[in-house]
């Protein structure tokens, strides 16, 4: 990975990688990830499948800050072939910063020394302020912050969102509504994605791919939302609005909207598996 803008090389005894400039890490943090909540102030927020999530104040040269440490030991098979969590995650919010949409702020993206495959990783990032979960339709193992309903103007809001980050060629990948957070502001809501391990920027992708990725990351967030029946969940406003501010030809539109019908009306999408199991899960149901 080349050199981000603002970033600079850092080199410890365990992690080497990428550090903003003015950050200020304590040693005990970088050489010994595994003991983040024994620093002052540290907060435990999850411990899950190998990942593990803490709050806790952190010195920059003008002050310190909130901010959140991600730190992972996943080996699972398949992780290991792309790059960690913590690379993808600074790469892509950059991408994000660059097009204006709002993203983490990426203070450290770290790797294991002398390990190719990245298969444990570190993240640090500055706390993301005043936003809102969308309702979730199962009990949340790990919440940051407070849900928000659903209204039909913030249905609408997310579907105009959705539109122009898939119009920007960006594709979340894990779209759910726990990782889908919104502020409201005077110019409207604003929307912020996180857990971006398995995000996409495909810019000159063929339409065609272009909307089954789009249609997965519509299904996924779908299915996540509360309420058996779309119409209950407000779904079908999301997907209305969606509609109307993609730039997609009438064919293109009809062809998404199926895509995500046939998803809903099969129940045939499952988390955990490749987007090309669940097609041909599909076409067999069709």
């Amino acid at each position: 990975m080349r050199q981000p803008p603002g970033f600079r090389r850092y080199s410890g005894t365990v992690f080497a990688g990428w550090i903003r400039e003015g950050f200020l890490p304590p040693q005990a943090l970088l050489d010994h990830p595994e003991e983040i909540g024994r620093l002052p102030g540290a907060q435990h927020l999850l411990d899950c499948e190998g990942r593990q999530i803490h709050r806790l104040p952190l010195p920059f040269q003008d002050g310190t800050r909130s901010c959140f440490t991600y730190y992972f030991t996943n080996a699972s098979f398949g992780r290991g072939f792309r790059r960690s969590y913590a690379f993808r995650t600074l790469r892509m919010s950059l991408r994000l910063q660059k097009h204006r949409f709002p993203t983490l702020n990426v203070l450290a993206a770290l790797k294991r020394r002398g390990e190719l495959l990245n298969w444990t990783g570190l993240l640090v990032a500055e706390e993301v302020q005043s936003v809102c979960e969308l309702p979730s339709a199962g009990q949340h193992v790990f919440q940051i912050h407070p849900s928000i309903s659903l209204s039909p103007e913030l249905a609408a809001a997310l579907g105009r969102y959705l539109a122009s980050l898939h119009g920007a060629g960006f594709y979340h990948g894990d779209l759910k509504s726990r990782h889908t957070l919104v502020s409201d502001q005077k110019q409207g809501y604003s929307f912020h994605l996180v857990d971006l391990e398995k995000s996409l920027y495909l810019p000159y992708l063929p339409s065609s791919l272009g909307l089954v990725l789009a249609s997965r990351d519509l299904v996924q967030l779908f299915a996540s939302l509360p309420g058996a029946d779309p119409r209950e969940s407000k779904a079908d406003l999301v997907l209305e609005s969606y509609l109307e501010s993609a730039d997609l030809t009438a064919r293109q539109k009809r062809a998404l909207k199926k895509l995500t019908s046939l998803y809903g009306k099969h129940g045939s999408f499952r988390q955990g598996r490749t987007l090309l199991e669940n097609l041909v899960d599909l076409l067999r149901r069709k």
